[in-house]
C-alpha cells in the first residue's frame, strides 16, 4: 500500500492499487504530463472543497517538514491538572478504536498515562493561555455583560425539524417559564478598570469550576450513565453535582502514533485545545445548577443578535476568527486528520441545521453560505511558541490569532428548500480559489502604521519586539501566498510549452517565430522556479523586515542595494524550519527541466546558436544556481539522494586523481560518463569531473591537448560559480575544483 494510502485509507481513481488519491501530484515539466492528473485532481477537489493536495502543500497546509517543538512552560489551570483527570476508563471499549484504548501498546489511555500526559501538556498549556486571555473577548460579556429576555416574536411558534429528537416545546415556556436570554458586550470593556473587573470575575468562575469539574478521555462508543460522545470531539455533562468534560480518545491516539508527523500532531493538539476551551464555555453555563434557585432547563444565552446559541463556537469565533473543523478523507478506515479548516462566518446555516436543544430564533435571516479557509502549518507551529504569546499576543492583542489563515478559501452556498423555519436545505458547493481574507486586522494595521514611521528605535524593547514580531508574521504569510502564485505561474508556463510541443498545427520544431515564444515560456518557468526557491529560503530563515533578498538574483541581474537591518531578537522571530520535502520536489523539477533543456540544446545549437546559447545559460547557469540554493553538501544528504550521490562520486574522483599509487583513470572515466554526459546531471558535476580529468597525470594516457582543453573549459565557469553561490560549503567545494583545474593547466603547459 502506498504511503498516503497506509495513513489515510484507500480511495480515488487508483484505489485498487492501494492509493489514497491524496498524494500531491508534482508539477509538470516540458514534455511530460502526470498520468491520471485530471482524474486524481478532480477527486481531490471533490474531497477538499475545490483544493488539490498540491495546492494545499504549496500553501503550507499539509507538510512533512519537522516543526519547532512547543516551548510553552506556563502553569496549567488547576481545573485541568493531572489530579482532575480520571485515572481509569471502562474496562471494555467495543468500538473500532478498542485496540487503541484499554489494551493498546500505549497502555491505558487516561490522563495518568505518562505518554498521554506528555502529549496533553501542550494542549492544556495552550488552553490555559487562551482562557486566561479571555477577559479581552466576548467572554467578558458572558461574565459581566448585560442580559435581557429574548423577544417573544423571535421564538419559533412550533418545534422545528432541527430540534433534538423527541423535543416538544411551547413558545410560552421559553418566555415565561424558563426564559431565553441574550447577552451583549459591556460598553468600554477595553478600559483598564474593566479589564481588572473581568479578571476578578474570570478567576472566581475558574475557582468555582475547579471545585466541581472532572476530566475524562472517552472512546467514541463508550457509554456510561447515558453520556455518549457519539463521534464528537468533546462533550460536557452535568450529573451528580459534578461537571464532566470529555475529550475523544481517538484524537489523543493521533498524538501517540509514531506514524503521525509533526504537522499532524501539532494541528491536532491545537484542535484539542480549541475543543477544551469550547467545552469549558459549556461548563461555565452549567455552573447555574449550583445557584440557589437553578432554572429547570439551563439554556445557553444567545450572544447579541444571533439566532443560534452555542457558547463553545462563540468562543472559538472570538479567539480565532472562526471555528476549527477537521478535514477527514471520509473513508471508514481513515487513520488521522488531513488538515484543518477555519469556518469564519459563524453562525451560518451549517450550524443552524444541526440538531440542537435550543430554539433557532426566527429573525434575522440566517447566513446562507459557509466560508472555509485551510489553516497553515505555520499557525500551529507559532501558537505553541512562548515568543508568539509574549511578543505577539501580549503586545498586539488577541486579534493576532486571526491573522495566520491562508488567503485562499472555499465558499459553500446553501439553497433554501421549502419552509425556512423547517431548516431543510440543499447544499450547493461553489468553489472559490482566490478568496481574500480581510487583512484590516487591528494588530496588522498597528504594525503597518508603525512600519511607516521613520524609525522604531525610539520604542522601548518590548514595543520594538512586538512590532518586529508582527512584521515577521505578516512577512511570512505574504511569502506563503507568493509561493502559491509562483507555482501557478510556473504550471501555466509549462502547459504553454507542452501545448507548443504537442500541437500538430504549429510549424516544425525549428521555426524561429514560435521557438522564440517557447523560449520566453522556458525562461518564464525557470524564473518562477528561481523565485519559488527564494520564497522557500525566506520562509525558512527569520529574516528581518527590509532584509529580504531580491528575487532572481543571478549573474547579470540588477541587484538593488539595501541597507542592512539589525537581526531580529530570538523572541521576536516566527518559528521556522527547513522545508525538506518541498526542496526535494523543487530539485526533482530542476533535474527534469535540465534534462529537457539538454535535449533542446542538441536540436537548436547546430542551426540557431543564439537560441542554443540561451538554452545553455538556462541549464548551466540559472538552474545550477537554483540547485546550489536547494542542496548544500553535507546537509540532509539522506533527503536529497541524487545530489548526494553525485557529490560522493565527485569526491571519490578527486581522491583518485591525487592517488599516484595506481592508475584510476578507469574509475574517473566511468564517473565522467555516468554523470557528466547524462542529460540531467548538474552543471557543477560536469565541471568538477572535467577538472579532475584535466588533472590526471600524463602517464595515465590522456593526451595533452585533451587535458588542456578540459582545464580551459571549466576554469571560467567555476570562477563565476564561486562568485555567485552563497553557501560557504559550496564556495569551498567550487574553489577546490577551480584550484585543481588552474594547477592542472599550469602543469600541462610546462610539459614537454
Amino acid at each position: 500500500m502506498a504511503t498516503y494510502g497506509a495513513k489515510y485509507g484507500r480511495g480515488g481513481p487508483l484505489r485498487a492499487a492501494g492509493h489514497s488519491g491524496f498524494t500531491p501530484i508534482p508539477a509538470d515539466f516540458p514534455g511530460q504530463n502526470f498520468p491520471f492528473r485530471r482524474e486524481i485532481e478532480g477527486y481531490q477537489k471533490s474531497k477538499f472543497l475545490g483544493f488539490t493536495t498540491s495546492e494545499l502543500a504549496d500553501l503550507d497546509i499539509i507538510s512533512e517538514r519537522s516543526l519547532k517543538p512547543s516551548d510553552l512552560n506556563n502553569p496549567i489551570l488547576p481545573m485541568f491538572r493531572k489530579q482532575k483527570w480520571q485515572a481509569s476508563n471502562n474496562p471494555h471499549y467495543p468500538g473500532q478504536f478498542a485496540r487503541l484504548s484499554h489494551q493498546s501498546r500505549f497502555g491505558k489511555i487516561t490522563g495518568h498515562n505518562l505518554q498521554v500526559w506528555a502529549a496533553l501538556k501542550p494542549v492544556l498549556r495552550l488552553a490555559t493561555l487562551i482562557l486566561n486571555s479571555a477577559h479581552m473577548l466576548p467572554f467578558d460579556a458572558l461574565l459581566l455583560g448585560r442580559r435581557s429576555k429574548i423577544n417573544k416574536s423571535r421564538i419559533p411558534p412550533q418545534t422545528p425539524a432541527n430540534a433534538t429528537s423527541g423535543a416538544v416545546w411551547d413558545p410560552d415556556d421559553f418566555y415565561d417559564g424558563w426564559p431565553l436570554e441574550s447577552f451583549t458586550k459591556r460598553p468600554r470593556a477595553s478600559t483598564p478598570a474593566h479589564f481588572a473587573e473581568a479578571q476578578v470575575a474570570r478567576d472566581a468562575v475558574f475557582g468555582q469550576l475547579n471545585r466541581h469539574i472532572r476530566m475524562r478521555l472517552k472512546d467514541v462508543t463508550d457509554d456510561e450513565k447515558g453520556d455518549k460522545v457519539n463521534g464528537s470531539h468533546g462533550l460536557t455533562t452535568p450529573a451528580d453535582r459534578r461537571i464532566t468534560i470529555y475529550l475523544n480518545i481517538k484524537d489523543i491516539v493521533i498524538l501517540l502514533k509514531s506514524s503521525s508527523n509533526d504537522a499532524e500532531k501539532s494541528s491536532t493538539q491545537w484542535f484539542l485545545a480549541e475543543t477544551l476551551v469550547h467545552e469549558t464555555m459549556h461548563a461555565i453555563n452549567f455552573l447555574r445548577q449550583y445557584e440557589p434557585n437553578p432554572p429547570p432547563i439551563m439554556h445557553e444565552p444567545y450572544y447579541q443578535n444571533n439566532i443560534f446559541t452555542e457558547l463553545g463556537y462563540e468562543m472559538s469565533q472570538a479567539v480565532f476568527g472562526g471555528v476549527g473543523e477537521a478535514a477527514v478523507p471520509g473513508y471508514e478506515d481513515y487513520r488521522t486528520y488531513f488538515f484543518f479548516w477555519l469556518q469564519t462566518n459563524y453562525p451560518n446555516i451549517v450550524w443552524i441545521t444541526a440538531r440542537s436543544p435550543n430554539p433557532v430564533l426566527t429573525y434575522p435571516n440566517p447566513v446562507l453560505e459557509a466560508l472555509r479557509y485551510p489553516i497553515p502549518i505555520s499557525f500551529f507551529e507559532n501558537i505553541f511558541q512562548t515568543a508568539f504569546w509574549e511578543s505577539g499576543v501580549r503586545r498586539l492583542g488577541m486579534d493576532i490569532l486571526h491573522a495566520d489563515t491562508t488567503k485562499y478559501g472555499s465558499r459553500a452556498t446553501i439553497k433554501r428548500k421549502g419552509d425556512r423555519r423547517r431548516y431543510d436545505y440543499d447544499f450547493t458547493l461553489r468553489r472559490v480559489r482566490d478568496m481574500i481574507v480581510d487583512e484590516n486586522r487591528s494588530w496588522l494595521s498597528k504594525t503597518e502604521r508603525v512600519a511607516r514611521l521613520d524609525s522604531i528605535m525610539n520604542f522601548n524593547p518590548d514595543e520594538r519586539k512586538a512590532v518586529l514580531f508582527g512584521q515577521s508574521l505578516s512577512q511570512y504569510n505574504g511569502l506563503v501566498s507568493d509561493y502559491r502564485n509562483l507555482a501557478r505561474l510556473l504550471q501555466r508556463a509549462v502547459w504553454d510549452i507542452n501545448a507548443h510541443i504537442l500541437n500538430p498545427l504549429l510549424p516544425g520544431p525549428l521555426n524561429t517565430g514560435y521557438d522564440q515564444i517557447m523560449m520566453q515560456d522556458l525562461e518564464k518557468a525557470c524564473a518562477a522556479h528561481a523565485d519559488m526557491i527564494s520564497k522557500t529560503l525566506n520562509m525558512e530563515q527569520p529574516t528581518p523586515p527590509g532584509n529580504l533578498p531580491p528575487t532572481s538574483k543571478y549573474p547579470g541581474d540588477a541587484v538593488p542595494v539595501q541597507a542592512p537591518v539589525p537581526p531580529l531578537p530570538p523572541d521576536a522571530q516566527v518559528a521556522r524550519t527547513e522545508f525538506i520535502h518541498r526542496r526535494a520536489s523543487l530539485l526533482d523539477w530542476n533535474r527534469a527541466m535540465r534534462r529537457y533543456l539538454q535535449i533542446l540544446h542538441e536540436q537548436y545549437q547546430p542551426r540557431y546558436p543564439i537560441l542554443g546559447q540561451r538554452l545553455h545559460d538556462l541549464r548551466f547557469v540559472r538552474l545550477e544556481h537554483c540547485r546550489m540554493q536547494l542542496y548544500v553538501p553535507g546537509e540532509n544528504d539522506a533527503a536529497y539522494a541524487q545530489e548526494a550521490q553525485e557529490m560522493a562520486q565527485i569526491d571519490t574522483a578527486y581522491t583518485n586523481v591525487h592517488d599516484q599509487a595506481q592508475n584510476h583513470l578507469a574509475e574517473i572515466s566511468t564517473a565522467h560518463s555516468n554523470f557528466a554526459d547524462v542529460d540531467d546531471a548538474a552543471a557543477f558535476t560536469y565541471y568538477a569531473l572535467t577538472a579532475v580529468r584535466a588533472a590526471t597525470p600524463p602517464a595515465w594516457g590522456l593526451s595533452k591537448d585533451r587535458r588542456l582543453a578540459d582545464a580551459d573549459e571549466v576554469i571560467a565557469p567555476l570562477s563565476a560559480l564561486h562568485t555567485t553561490v552563497v553557501a560557504q560549503a559550496w564556495k569551498d567545494k567550487v574553489k577546490q575544483f577551480h584550484d585543481l583545474a588552474v594547477g592542472a593547466r599550469t602543469r600541462i603547459l610546462m610539459e614537454p
